[in-house]
């Protein structure tokens, strides 16, 4: 299992994305686009990745980084 930084292909044009992968399969999608003053946050999860929370944890510290910048 492992964490990638996806495309963004049909979201804003300064959007960050990660996803979770194992194989071919995508177990969560999570990521961040600015909207005017604010920082839009956007997670999805199955209930595979649940049973991981590191990896969860992981993901998630990448994203929070990306809002700090």
């Amino acid at each position: 299992m492992k964490i990638v930084l996806g495309t963004t292909e049909k979201l804003p044009k300064f959007a960050r994305v990660l996803s979770v992968v194992d194989g071919e399969k995508v177990l969560g999608i999570a990521g961040v686009y600015p909207d005017h003053n604010r920082q839009v946050v956007f997670s999805t999860i199955s209930d595979e990745l649940k049973q991981h929370p590191r990896i969860v944890i992981k993901a998630a510290r990448m994203v929070m980084k990306w809002i700090r910048e």
